[in-house]
């Protein structure tokens, strides 16, 4: 009998060959410029292992990801009845809405989620096997950073200063918390 794996080396070496079962993301995804993305893959026992990952269109690409690993079927219906606004969506689609972001992101100056290291195992590899997608990032052909609920102000002025740095004055939009839309 082989050696049982942790979660974490299940999801590096394993996780790939686990069949692509379902995946979500927001309705009018591409009107908000921020969505959740929720990948489901599944095992033999029937089980699934989830990859959720929040992904911003317009500037800082995958915000935040985590997983679940093993879980019933049960954890994901929950998932998603505290998400009912989330819709089926084919994974060329989700495919190419993380990773586009993440590469527009990367443009700016802005690295992924740290977690990101371990869930993009739950994606395919970045290659040219899945057919592409033209998705637009940015908000009118500029960065748009919207600060969220929990951006204090010491990173919220770090981001500011790095699309300074890289986009440069006038050549993004931003949005803080307080400030009218």
């Amino acid at each position: 009998m082989g050696q049982l794996l942790s979660p974490k080396e299940y999801l590096r070496k394993k996780a790939r060959n686990l069949p692509m079962e379902v995946c979500y993301l927001h309705e009018k995804w591409d009107e908000k410029g921020m969505t959740t993305v929720i990948v489901v893959r599944s095992h033999k026992n029937g089980n699934k292992t989830i990859g959720i990952y929040l992904v911003d269109l317009y500037c800082l690409g995958v915000k935040d990801t985590f997983y679940l690993f093993n879980v019933p079927e049960s954890q994901l219906q929950h998932l998603l009845d505290q998400n009912p606004d989330l819709i089926q969506a084919d994974y060329p689609l989700v495919h190419h809405l993380i990773y586009g972001a993440i590469e527009y992101a990367d443009r700016w100056g802005f690295e992924p989620h740290k977690d990101w290291k371990l869930t993009q195992y739950l994606l395919e590899p970045e290659n040219h096997a899945i057919p592409e997608i033209d998705i637009t990032f940015g908000k009118d052909g500029k960065p748009f950073y919207v600060s969220g609920p929990n951006d204090d102000p010491h990173k919220t002025n770090g981001i500011l200063r790095t699309l300074e740095n890289t986009a440069g004055t006038g050549n993004f939009h931003y949005i803080v918390e307080g400030d009218k839309w």
